[in-house]
């Protein structure tokens, strides 16, 4: 009984701090955090948190899950040739891209040619059985080609940003269909921060948005993660988004910087 009444406690709270880290950066996006000891949700608005999005190069987490449980992958050595074609986000020159890499420099980097490689043996139909399993929001089709379904191909995976949250605490107590010493793996690999009071764990992503009917569409860029201190888990999945000729040079460093200044706002967590 007591766990069915903390349960019915979750709520969202929508920040008016949060709010303002947004607007301060003059940029359109959504913040969303869970206090794990408190069982409450923080949001900037309350407006985006049920939309679903494709996942863009965050499915890489799910991707590195997906390679250690089938073998593709042994360790976070796992190298691969570059093919030589240059590749872009939009406008943006990202050279750590075009050159030859390895699986955590990959994803790290958010290298998708990488991803895209590794991921061509393995059937559609598995990635929905382990994305159902998962939770991990939904895909519609298993009858085409899986390359870049997680950036809206054909076969096409959606998610929330609760559902989000909710994978990543399932992650963090290695609840899921993946076996622990596989997801143990790819926690290595998110770890971006480790000292005596916490452990950091985060993973960047890049995904586009077209609307031909409106201004042509968005680019978007998102972080998400948790952060373990001595007594408490905080979750957080966040996303930013600007038109596509709209030009910001601070639109990579962004997707941290403001999820690191919502950690100190709420939980007095400082990561930088």
């Amino acid at each position: 009984p007591l766990r069915r009444q903390r349960q019915m406690c979750i709520r969202d709270r929508k920040d008016v701090g949060l709010e303002f880290i947004m607007n301060e950066q003059d940029i359109e996006g959504v913040m969303l955090f869970f206090d794990l000891n408190e069982n409450d949700y923080y949001t900037n608005t309350k407006k985006s948190t049920s939309g679903r999005r494709v996942p863009g190069s965050s499915f890489h987490l799910f991707n590195a899950l997906m390679f250690y449980q089938l073998g593709i992958v042994k360790d976070s050595t796992k190298s691969l040739k570059w093919d030589g074609v240059e590749r872009y986000f939009n406008d943006y020159d990202v050279p750590i891209w075009n050159q030859d890499t390895y699986l955590a420099e990959a994803f790290r980097n958010g290298t998708d040619w990488y991803f895209n490689e590794l991921s061509k043996v393995i059937e559609l139909k598995l990635y929905k059985k382990y994305v159902k399993k998962s939770k991990y929001g939904r895909m519609i089709s298993t009858r085409y080609e899986n390359e870049e379904f997680w950036h809206g191909g054909p076969g096409r995976v959606s998610i929330n940003l609760k559902e989000q949250i909710k994978f990543l605490r399932r992650f963090q107590k290695s609840k899921l269909p993946f076996d622990e010493y596989h997801i143990d793996k790819v926690k290595e690999l998110m770890l971006e921060k480790s000292t005596k009071n916490l452990k950091l764990y985060g993973k960047v992503g890049l995904s586009n948005e077209d609307n031909f009917l409106n201004d042509g569409g968005h680019n978007i860029g998102w972080y998400s993660g948790y952060v373990e201190s001595r007594n408490n888990t905080y979750f957080f999945i966040s996303y930013i988004s600007k038109p596509y000729d709209v030009d910001r040079k601070d639109f990579f460093e962004l997707r941290r910087k403001l999820v690191h200044k919502g950690l100190k706002h709420l939980f007095n967590v400082d990561v930088e």
